[in-house]
């Protein structure tokens, strides 16, 4: 029998849901387990990423009609991510060491401090750098720690008054240890909730110590909205979240803080909606009331991608794309400026390197070209859909 990709598509989505969407789907994931391709699955699975998580999910789903194959595949890829994790959360450690002895405050962003917390143990979530949050007035103080520890910027060094997008990328000299990224706010639309975020969670006795649980979660949501709501990994981020902590939130939680920080709020009610669709997290549990979000959220909201589809190319573009939907008002100019200058990950670098005077114009053209691929998918997607609508509706 041909693969057909659409059943491993459908089966790592339904396994990717919150605990509660997971069960509801039971019948057809098993319905599902019975005509899927072992091998192209765990091939898909691994390039994606997920396969330490969701190769294990499905394994138990599947039990002895999973293939020896696959079983193997998925419990080596947990135990190399294992591996990772724990060399990654070892350097991670002597980081904020060394970080607390300068009397810098820092959070530990992803990675696997998050990937124990959702998942209860190491190796379900793959990760290949640190990320760590501090102060905008410790960010440079932060860089000259870490130099201690053989760390460099990436990039140039900024001016005295410059800031990156989102974090400063070190790379270490010998080559020998993981990217560290140094980030001073969690998304580019504003800075207080960051502050709120790191100050909140970390104090002298105890630099581990958990997120605010609703402002942990509002974290996520904006990572997710951040990449243009690309693929499942974030997702099952947000959906494993859930699962662990969603119980200790109070009714409304997420609009509490979009009441704090209303330049959140497109990206959060968009992640919210779109998490929602793509692994069954409970909107209703989230916002008070029933408003319809505006138009330009929708729309960024039918932009989102669970299966990764597409060129390199066109998903940077569909993520900008996001991006310039839900920036919040008065904030378009610094949405075009970041678009046009950033290189390719747009929270990366110090400063934007030297161009060609025509490179920004370049960059442009090429945006507008795929801005138009996006926006006539979906236009089609709207089509396509209305179609049996007009036949049934159709005299015969």
């Amino acid at each position: 029998m041909k693969p057909d990709p659409a059943i491993d598509a459908r089966l790592t989505a339904l396994t990717a849901g919150t605990a509660a969407a997971r069960r509801a789907a039971r019948d057809e994931v098993e319905g599902l387990i019975d005509r899927v391709d072992w091998s192209l699955l765990a091939e898909r699975l691994w390039a994606r990423r997920l396969l330490p998580l969701l190769g294990e999910r499905i394994v138990d789903l599947a039990g002895s009609r999973a293939s020896r194959l696959f079983v193997e595949t998925t419990q080596r890829a947990i135990e190399e991510c294992a591996k990772q994790d724990g060399w990654l959360e070892l350097i991670s450690i002597h980081v904020i060491d060394e970080l607390r002895a300068a009397g810098i405050r820092s959070l530990p962003l992803k990675g696997p401090t998050l990937g124990r917390a959702l998942y209860g143990e190491l190796g379900r979530r793959p990760s290949a750098d640190i990320d760590l949050l501090v102060a905008r007035e410790d960010l440079a103080g932060a860089v000259a720690s870490v130099a201690h520890l053989g760390y460099r910027p990436a990039h140039d060094e900024p001016d005295a008054d410059a800031l990156p997008l989102l974090h400063v990328r070190l790379d270490h000299v010998t080559g020998n240890l993981p990217p560290l990224e140094l980030h001073w706010r969690v998304h580019w639309y504003e800075c207080r909730f960051s502050r709120e975020l790191l100050f909140r969670s970390v104090d002298a006795a105890d630099a581990n110590r958990p997120a605010p649980r609703a402002h942990e979660l509002a974290s996520l949501l904006l990572f997710y909205a951040r990449d243009g709501f690309v693929d499942l990994r974030l997702a099952c981020d947000v959906a494993a979240w859930w699962d662990a902590f969603g119980f200790a939130l109070p009714p409304g939680a997420v609009s509490a803080i979009i009441a704090e920080h209303p330049k959140l709020e497109r990206a959060l009610l968009a992640a919210i909606e779109v998490a929602g669709r793509v692994v069954g997290l409970p909107r209703l549990e989230l916002i008070d009331g029933h408003r319809r979000p505006e138009r330009r959220v929708r729309l960024a909201e039918r932009l989102a991608n669970p299966d990764g589809l597409g060129s390199r190319q066109q998903l940077v573009a569909d993520t900008w794309l996001v991006d310039w939907l839900l920036t919040p008002s008065g904030g378009r100019r610094a949405c075009i400026w970041r678009q046009l200058h950033s290189p390719g990950d747009a929270g990366s670098s110090l400063s934007s390197p030297a161009r060609h005077p025509f490179a920004s114009l370049t960059r442009a053209a090429r945006l507008i070209v795929r801005y138009v691929v996006s926006l006539t998918r979906l236009a089609l997607d709207r089509a396509a859909l209305r179609i049996p609508i007009t036949l049934r509706a159709s005299p015969t």
